[in-house]
């Protein structure tokens, strides 16, 4: 019952925002009627997501990451594509730096690795006997997460398109 109430609350506070009735949001939640054009404008202004994406994607079952991504304008995940979006930095030749997630950085890490601002904000490095075919990114090992490398260590890894290789 109080869940019930919850939404109850949260669809009459979204029909006071779009200056509407409670009825017209209940009858679209419920598949009895379809929004116009013009309150799906107002939706999508109001919760960041396009229209695309409002209309086009199941936003209940992406994680918070993907909503994330689809609020800053990405709609990668619109079309139902499994890309995954790696925010990297290069030098004044174009190669592609080495990012270093300290343990620090890593709280931000897991929602920010997309985020170009985020990545831009870490401390770079080059080491010359990598591949340039390749992008890496280096993190500091925290306690004993990964024995028997010592806390505090530094671990460079290659990134892989294909995370289950």
């Amino acid at each position: 019952m109080g869940s019930q109430r919850t939404f109850a609350c949260h669809a009459a506070a979204l029909a006071d925002s779009l200056n509407m009735k409670r009825s017209s949001i209940n009858n679209y939640e419920s598949g009895i009627a379809v929004p116009l054009i013009p309150v799906m404008i107002a939706l999508s202004d109001l919760s960041h997501f396009s229209v695309d994406a409002l209309l086009r994607v199941e936003l209940a079952l992406l994680h918070e990451n993907q909503l994330q991504l689809i609020a800053r304008g990405s709609d990668v995940f619109v079309r139902g594509s499994d890309i995954i979006i790696l925010a990297t930095t290069v030098d004044s030749q174009n190669q592609d730096s080495i990012e270093l997630v300290s343990t620090k950085a890593r709280a931000g890490y897991t929602t920010g690795y997309f985020d170009p601002e985020y990545i831009s904000g870490l401390p770079v490095f080059q080491l010359p006997f990598l591949s340039r075919e390749k992008k890496y990114r280096t993190f500091q090992v925290s306690g004993d997460s990964m024995l028997p490398i010592p806390d505090q260590s530094w671990i460079t890894g290659e990134f892989l398109e294909d995370y289950y290789s």
